[in-house]
Parts: C-alpha cells; sequence; structure tokens
C-alpha cells in the first residue's frame, strides 16, 4: 500500500509563527512530500487537523519547519511518516511563545519569577503576571491580558469574572475573544486601586448552560514605581 499523507482538515488560523528544527537522520532523507505533523495537547489527544506544509529540507534527513501554533498551547507535535510516529517536539508557551522580547522591558523581583512581556500579554496560570502600577494594559496599544486554554469547554454565550483577592477585592468582566479565549484590560487608575503587591487571581466563569467553572487561578505582582 503506497505511504499518503493525510487529508487537510481543521487547519490552524490564528497563533504565533513558530520555527522548528527537525533532524531525523539519513532513514528519512528525501521524504519532503510525505512528512507531516500533529498537533497533541499535555494528554496526549490530537488537537486541531494535520499540519501538512510548511516543511523545508535542508539535507541528509533535517528539516525545518515554520507554522502556526494556538496561543497559549502547551502540548507537543508528533512528527509521522506513512502514520508512523519518528520524531516528537514538546511545545512549551514559556518557552516559544512568550520569550520575544527585550531584556530591558523586563524587571525582577526577588522571589518571584517574571514571565516575558509580550503584546498582547499572555497568561501562563503557572508563572506569576508582573504589571507596573505607572501603566495602562489596554487593547490600543496592544498590553490585554489575554488567556486561551484549548481544554477549556466552549465558551460561547459564557460570562467569566476576573478576581483579585486585593484589599478592597477587585472584580471585572472578562472579554470573551472566542470559544476558548478571553482578555482583560487594567487602567492605571484600577491598578492603583488594587495597591502594589503580589495578589492572586482567578477566573470564574458561567457557561451558557448555567453551569459554573473556575478556568484558571494564578498571581499577579504589581510593582511600584522606581524610588518607591
Amino acid at each position: 500500500m503506497p505511504c499518503t499523507t493525510p487529508n487537510p482538515s481543521d487547519p490552524i488560523t490564528e497563533g504565533y509563527t513558530l520555527g522548528i528544527s527537525i533532524a531525523l537522520g539519513l532513514k528519512y532523507a528525501n521524504i519532503l512530500n510525505l512528512i507531516y505533523c500533529q498537533l497533541v495537547n499535555h494528554l496526549g489527544v490530537n488537537q486541531r487537523g494535520p499540519i501538512l506544509s510548511g516543511f523545508i529540507e535542508i539535507g541528509s534527513g533535517m528539516y525545518y519547519l515554520k507554522t502556526l501554533i494556538p496561543n497559549g498551547f502547551r502540548g507537543g507535535l508528533k512528527i509521522q511518516y506513512c502514520g508512523d510516529v519518528i520524531g516528537f517536539i514538546a511545545i512549551n508557551p514559556e518557552e516559544y511563545e512568550n520569550v520575544d522580547v527585550k531584556t530591558s522591558t523586563r524587571s525582577s523581583l526577588a522571589g518571584v519569577g517574571v514571565p516575558s512581556i509580550t503584546n498582547p500579554i499572555p497568561i501562563n496560570p503557572e508563572s506569576p503576571i508582573e504589571l507596573r502600577l505607572t501603566d495602562d494594559y489596554l487593547v490600543a496599544e496592544s498590553r490585554s491580558i489575554d488567556i486561551t486554554n484549548v481544554d477549556w469547554p466552549n465558551l460561547t454565550g459564557s460570562t467569566t469574572q476576573f478576581m483579585m483577592d486585593s484589599r478592597p477585592s477587585f472584580i471585572k468582566t472578562a472579554t470573551l475573544l472566542n470559544q476558548t479565549s478571553l482578555r482583560v484590560e487594567l487602567t492605571n487608575q484600577e491598578l492603583i486601586d488594587i495597591g502594589c503587591g503580589r495578589w492572586s487571581y482567578e477566573f470564574r466563569c458561567v457557561l451558557a448552560n448555567g453551569h459554573k467553572i473556575t478556568l484558571a487561578v494564578g498571581n499577579i505582582v504589581i510593582v511600584p514605581p522606581f524610588g518607591d
């Protein structure tokens, strides 16, 4: 039976561009038209359709892939040939999506891991979000705080509250971007009202069917101006 690639389906249309080097060895040289990839989440479950294009053969079984990866995606890419998995690449947002930023745009705080600040700011619940008290974080300057998770239930028709345990507590309705993405904008005045410090946050959602779920929890560090 001849070796073929799968039919196109559910292509990735939004996300960030990732360039990947793939070294498979001489055994897999000259298979440019038969190699493809499949996204899998952190549980190994296929996500979206197969990635069939974007490959360049470098030589001697080495390839380069340029492809879109959904924002906030955590999991990996299965490298496949004739239906067999011949390689695997882990994809973590903190390693690929959130590091394209000048060092001068970062600051540090003792005991706090500082995520990259990109436009917009992606949320990784495993790392604190660091914000400056002096700034606005608005979509007008592409600095909104966005969160995406392909493992969430469909958020269409839902309402989600962004909540912080500051004193007093802070609550704001998140903007629904699509069925797996949310956005929060914070003004300089809102940050002043919240106050400097390290605060816990939650995204509490009421789905269209009335069911209530917590989508994400994490920490935000609000940094005072220099000299304070």
